[in-house]
């Protein structure tokens, strides 16, 4: 190998004229540098050394894939463990639950169906969330993934404000009107409600449904009530006389709301009247609302029973009173005054 130093190797396979390979092939050695001299040739760029028989690879190449492939096969366990670590930092550690005040944490998840342990992305949040709407409890609902292991959800509660009597029963309703509970007591002290059946009612339903003339005057008369923020002074709500509607107030007075006709108008006028019979220190009575004008105050009617003496005398005292009296606005029954 001394001898050939500097020198080409070429390797040349000599043809046979039958197409066929010869057994062997023939190498010998040119010199590059008297190539050079002799043709003129110039190049910028150092000629390979030595040309090997095709088919026959080098020590060198043999190394270069033998570390490539260990290479790969380092970027594959690599990529491999990352993988792995990913899917296990996304299982889920923690259900944080917002807007909870009676519902207790633990029912909500269960209502849910979502539980610790499951992993983020496989967890059907959408599903979760319809069951979560079904409880007659929860009005709204909204599940948030807070990576990498955390759910936040955030509920609004259903809360009573009525309780439409029934026959031994009480269906509890919210502002939107939909049957929380049938109950057998209303201990929570609820607006009752007189006049509207509950017997026809199921829990999760809303009463408004059913499209009945008491039910959506009643919504009506509970959602301006509640805009006022006067249900906490509404003792009940009496609708078995679809044209006279009345009420009943903590204070002890009566309220006459007439025709469900203009509700929000004529409830808009109870605050102040209320305030001002109040303050004046008149006790029960009715307040009037459907009569034309202002609201009119009627106090409480005194039972007066009747005695031997007023029996025809001449005075004016007895049981009949005088025409002209009676003209002239004497007679002792109470009559309604308009609100001061």
């Amino acid at each position: 190998m001394v001898r050939n130093k500097g020198k080409t190797r070429v390797v040349k396979n000599e043809g046979r004229r039958d197409g066929k390979k010869p057994p062997r092939s023939h190498v010998s050695y040119v010199d590059i540098e008297q190539v050079k001299q002799r043709y003129g040739v110039r190049s910028t760029r150092e000629p390979r050394k030595e040309l090997h028989v095709f088919g026959e690879e080098e020590p060198q190449n043999v190394k270069k894939k033998e570390h490539r492939g260990v290479y790969l096969l380092l970027l594959g366990l690599v990529l491999a463990g990352i993988a792995i670590g990913f899917y296990f930092a996304l299982i889920i550690d923690r259900i944080e639950v917002v807007g909870n005040e009676k519902l207790e944490r633990g029912e909500v998840l269960t209502i849910s169906g979502l539980n610790i342990g499951e992993h983020m992305l496989f967890a059907n949040l959408g599903e979760a969330r319809s069951r979560l709407l079904s409880s007659p409890y929860i009005r709204s609902a909204y599940i948030k993934r807070a990576y990498p292991d955390k759910l936040i959800i955030t509920i609004e509660e259903r809360k009573p404000v009525a309780a439409i009597v029934g026959v031994g029963s009480y269906a509890l309703i919210d502002l939107e009107g939909s049957v929380m509970e049938i109950a057998q007591t209303n201990d929570n002290g609820l607006v009752a409600v007189y006049g509207v059946s509950s017997g026809g009612y199921a829990v999760g339903q809303k009463i408004g449904d059913y499209a009945e003339f008491n039910s959506e005057t009643l919504l009506e008369i509970i959602a301006v009530l509640s805009n006022q923020g006067m249900l906490d002074i509404i003792e009940s709500i009496d609708m078995s006389q679809p044209l006279k509607i009345g009420m009943t107030t903590t204070y002890g007075y009566t309220v006459n709301i007439g025709q469900p006709e203009n509700l929000t108008g004529k409830l808009e006028n109870l605050p102040p009247v209320l305030s001002k019979v109040l303050s004046m220190g008149l006790e029960g009575g009715t307040i009037d609302l459907g009569v034309l004008g202002d609201p009119v105050y009627s106090p409480p009617e005194v039972y007066q029973p009747e005695t031997e003496g007023q029996e025809g005398g001449d005075d004016g005292e007895g049981g009949e009173i005088a025409p002209d009296k009676a003209e002239d606005g004497e007679a002792n029954q109470p009559e309604p005054s308009p609100v001061p």
